[in-house]
């Protein structure tokens, strides 16, 4: 076999056969030494290193294999030499070359959501589904304004990064919150929201558990209808 070259139909039938065969092997450290040692010193060319970067994009896109990953790598500590190798492979992570470089964390975060692209991934990969009180919230607001709102809490729709539960399907220019099963009120936390939304121009109508008892519909029919 060595020497041999594979037609392109041989090696899709061999990656077929082999696939998921080595998730969660370990190797043994005599093979670890010849994968090393194999390895040492060969250069890529352009293509194949292409080919090696979108193969493994395609395998952190698998949640399973994303939390395998972190479950591998809890606790563990990398060595200096390591880090220093990992530093110079990937130059414009670190320090000022790094894009996000002196961004405190919260402004990071809001600047990765606000990527479409990241907001697609992060949609399919946590496969949000409404809970029973934004399930019951929907009923009322479908049997009350048909056609009126709709759910987008599954990451379907955002503002400059934000998702709102529901929003108005026509004009998208009124929002409604649902702020948990909890009784307790927070208003600083629901004020800075209002405001965020406000600046875009949004009307947001804060809704709370106490809204959705059977006692208060009545009430909270009328607060909709007047947002």
């Amino acid at each position: 076999m060595w020497g041999k070259h594979h037609s392109l139909v041989a090696k899709r039938k061999i990656g077929k056969a082999s696939k998921g065969r080595n998730i969660g092997r370990h190797p043994s450290m005599a093979e670890r030494k010849r994968i090393s040692v194999s390895l040492t010193g060969k250069k890529f060319s352009a293509e194949r290193k292409k080919q090696i970067s979108l193969t493994t994009k395609r395998g952190m896109e698998n949640p399973i294999i994303r939390n395998k990953i972190s479950i591998a790598m809890r606790g563990r500590h990398l060595s200096k030499i390591h880090k220093q190798r990992i530093s110079e492979g990937h130059p414009d992570m670190w320090g000022k070359n790094n894009p996000m470089f002196g961004l405190k964390g919260s402004k990071i975060l809001k600047k990765i959501w606000q990527n479409p692209e990241f907001q697609k991934r992060m949609a399919k990969a946590t496969n949000i589904r409404p809970n029973k009180d934004e399930k019951q919230i929907d009923e009322i607001l479908h049997r009350n304004f048909p056609n009126t709102f709709k759910y987008v809490g599954n990451f379907e729709y955002f503002i400059d990064g934000k998702c709102p539960d529901f929003i108005e399907v026509k004009d998208k220019n009124k929002v409604i919150e649902y702020w948990g099963r909890s009784l307790i009120f927070h208003p600083n936390k629901d004020k800075r929201k209002t405001r965020f939304y406000n600046s875009y121009g949004v009307k947001v109508l804060n809704l709370y558990r106490t809204d959705l008892i059977s006692k208060n519909q009545k009430k909270l029919i009328a607060k909709i209808n007047y947002t």
